[in-house]
């Protein structure tokens, strides 16, 4: 689960706060757009190494590197499945 919300959350940052700035400026630059993305690789990857310290021990990394997948290949399938 930890996994799976590293993912989603700055996912799901990155989409509303992309979308608020398209409703006020109409036009996004590609370097608004490529510097969200690089912030929220940096989240991600920051929200993993985060859980992977609260948890310590008790981190299970296959299903923590599984639900990160799944989160990021969901995307695909949704954008697929809308098709």
């Amino acid at each position: 689960m930890a996994g799976g919300l590293a993912v989603w959350l700055p996912n799901i940052a990155l989409a509303a706060y992309l979308a608020l700035r398209a409703s006020m400026v109409r036009v996004l630059g590609l370097g608004v757009i490529l510097a969200g993305e690089g912030l929220k690789v940096a989240v991600t990857v920051a929200l993993l190494v985060g859980s992977a310290r609260s948890l310590g021990a008790d981190t299970v990394w296959p299903a923590v590197v599984l639900g990160a997948v799944i989160a990021l290949k969901g995307q695909w399938l949704a954008l697929w499945a809308t098709k």
